[in-house]
């Protein structure tokens, strides 16, 4: 699972602050946006949410995005 990501969604992703669409959305990271997993993952309906940390528009994030829509690069 640890390794660098790209996001595959074309209308973006969510990053969330926990695992799964009810969760609060901290920002949407557009197609292609590179990110990075250490490891850690929850899985919820079967789909792994991978927690990641990025650096987009000049802040760092880190929360879960769904691993349906990260690629690993």
């Amino acid at each position: 699972m640890a390794g660098t990501y790209a996001v595959t969604a074309g209308s973006g992703l969510h990053l969330r602050t926990g695992a799964g669409t009810g969760k609060a959305s901290l920002t949407i990271l557009p197609y292609g946006t590179k990110v990075r997993n250490y490891g850690y993952y929850t899985e919820v309906n079967g789909v792994a949410w991978l927690y990641i940390q990025v650096t987009y528009q000049g802040i760092k994030y880190t929360g879960f995005s769904s691993g349906a829509y990260l690629s690993k690069i």
